[in-house]
């Protein structure tokens, strides 16, 4: 509050000033909500992969704000909600997939996808030692548990 020249009260903004000033703090709050988006980028998630009928490994997740999606730098069809599924052929043993996806703004985010690739499907071939060095060599999902 503040006093005029005969010393009554006056607040400092009016009823209206008031109004106008809370209309503008909900617009640029809600303006923030909006685009924050925008400045995350892109994003993917990567099930873990499976085996198809054929033998040939797939590799299934969704995306958020891409345009262009790669994987090992192949480009991969996306469906209108950002879902992909591709099938691939690996080579036995392990195998590194590398999945890139870039938004329409040219920000890339990238994945690295490790698996054993065996003959049996993901998750029920047994763990092995390797002779050499001790260590464990485990599939994709058991790593995950």
């Amino acid at each position: 509050m503040m006093k005029t020249a005969r010393g009554k009260k006056r607040p400092l903004i009016s009823v209206r000033q008031g109004i106008v000033l809370c209309a503008g703090i909900l617009v640029f709050a809600y303006t923030l909500v909006i685009t924050a988006p925008l400045f995350k980028g892109a994003s993917i998630t990567v099930d873990p992969p499976s085996k198809s009928e054929s033998g040939s490994t797939v590799l299934r997740g969704s995306t958020e704000r891409v345009s262009k999606l790669t994987i090992n730098n192949l480009e991969v069809p996306l469906s209108e909600e950002g879902a992909f599924a591709v099938e691939r052929a690996y080579p036995l043993g392990y195998t590194v997939v590398v999945i890139r996806a870039s938004d329409r703004f040219g920000r890339t985010t990238e994945r690295i996808i490790t698996f054993v690739n065996t003959k049996e499907p993901y998750g029920t071939q047994k763990e092995t030692s390797d002779k050499k060095s001790g260590s464990r060599l485990e599939s994709f999902e058991s790593r995950l548990n």
